[in-house]
């Protein structure tokens, strides 16, 4: 029954998680892509890692049984032996972990291969337009936030939205004085949505091939 119950059981995040919580979170395109990016590395670290942590186990388990079996000293037998259990039992967690890590994986590519799509070739100067596009819509967003919750700006909006360039600022605060706009910056900010690779399952990406690359 406990493997049962552990088959149900992930290491890490579900795919709605990944989605929602961690990249359409970033609301634009672009702050979308650099999130799947920046997963997706977090991921290709963590495989490369457990992969090798599990090449080291299969060693010791091989060492610790071999001492076990074939030690001259029967106290350091005994000590092998509770080894040999012991990083077997590591193994099967190291397995667990490298499947989930894997899976998600998996979903952060998918993420960035369809937001690639749409963010285009980058150069320097379309990634500083860009960047500013992401944390005009990061202000927009604290605003809304800030005007639904406590109606009044918070110290961290104001704080992010004078670090932005002052031509950027003044248009922006010009823009948000106005109360219709104001309006309509919360239905869209509340409303809108921002699922921006809904179009993963029309991609033909060979993930497999991918993993194997690492």
């Amino acid at each position: 029954m406990i493997k049962k119950l552990l088959a149900d059981h992930r290491c890490f995040h579900s795919e709605f998680q990944m989605d929602n919580f961690i990249t359409i979170k970033q609301g634009t395109v672009y702050a979308q892509y650099k999130q799947a990016l920046r997963e997706l590395y977090k991921r290709i670290r963590g495989l490369r890692e457990s992969k090798c942590d599990r090449e080291k186990l299969l060693v010791e388990i091989e060492e610790q049984k071999h001492l076990s079996q074939k030690g001259f000293d029967k106290f350091k037998r005994k000590y092998a032996d509770i080894e040999y259990k012991r990083k077997s039992m590591q193994l099967e967690e190291c397995d667990r972990v490298i499947v989930d890590t894997e899976r998600e994986f998996k979903r952060f590519y998918e993420q960035a291969c369809a937001l690639k799509l749409q963010v285009g070739e980058l150069t320097e100067e379309s990634v500083n337009q860009l960047e500013e596009e992401m944390y005009i819509f990061k202000v927009k967003e604290m605003m809304v936030s800030d005007w639904l919750c406590i109606g009044r700006y918070s110290p961290q909006t104001h704080e992010l939205l004078n670090s932005l360039p002052l031509p950027t600022r003044i248009k922006l605060i010009e823009e948000i004085a106005d109360p219709d706009k104001q309006k309509q910056l919360i239905e869209q900010h509340t409303t809108e949505d921002r699922n921006y690779f809904d179009n993963i399952n029309k991609l033909e990406m060979d993930v497999q091939k991918c993993l194997s690359d690492l």
